[in-house]
Order: C-alpha cells, then structure tokens, then sequence
C-alpha cells in the first residue's frame, strides 16, 4: 500500500492566527554518480478568475540536497507544489505536482520519501493519452 506523502489539515478559520507554513522533510539520498541528488520546491500559483489556463509555477523556496526540515509560509495565491529532483546531473529534473487539498485543507506537511516521480504529472512532458501537454 502506498503512503500519501501530503498530510493536509482543516483550513485555518478566517481571522485565526495559526500560523500556515508548508513543512517539508527533505530526504538525503545520492544520484547515480554517488553524490547528493539536489532537491528543487516551488509553489504552483492558481489561474486568475478569468483566466482558464493550468497552474503556473510561482516563485521557488527551497534548492539544497536534502537531509533537513525546513518549514516555508504558504503565499496565499499557492495552489500547490512542484518538487524537482535530479537522480543524474547530465539529465533533466524529475518532478511531481503536488496541488493542495480542494476540500479547502490546508496542506501543512510533506515527506519527499514518499514522492513517485514515475508518474505522469499535468504539467508533464510525456505523453498523455497519446498526446503532449
């Protein structure tokens, strides 16, 4: 059985003043040369209201090689994450997208352990049905 990598929370109520930060435990693996794989965060931003278009990729907050804990506050435009990590340097960034819950949680915490990358992602250049996105 698969572990969700996201544990989301109830929304704070308007007004409260619990503090909303995204915490993310970055796991310390190595790459296929044996050095450190660096690991990439950035916030996933909604379309505005008359916009029809995906989620776009906002401003990033974390870039190091993991083996820490760090905790980001959530811009209020964030509508999720996208996590990047390079198992080779001579290839390009594996990713997954990660949107918050649309239940109106709030994601608070995330295990990059439990991250597939294997899997294709909305925002992908694989093939999807056939076709590119």
């Amino acid at each position: 059985m698969r572990t969700n990598p996201l544990t989301a929370y109830p929304a704070p109520a308007t007004g409260s003043t619990v503090d909303t930060r995204l915490t993310v435990h970055w796991q310390k693996r190595t790459n296929e040369l044996g050095g450190p794989i660096l690991w990439f965060g950035s916030w996933l931003l909604a379309p505005a209201e008359n916009e029809s278009t995906a989620d776009t990729e906002g401003d990033w907050f974390y870039s190091g090689h993991g083996g820490e804990i760090t905790a980001h506050p959530i811009p209020a435009d964030a509508a999720g994450v996208r996590i990047r990590c390079w198992p080779s340097e001579a290839l390009e960034a594996e990713y997954v997208d990660l949107p918050f819950a649309s239940d109106g949680g709030t994601l608070h915490e995330l295990h990059t352990t439990h991250l597939t990358f294997d899997t294709t992602q909305p925002h992908s250049h694989l093939p999807l049905h056939g076709k590119h996105v």
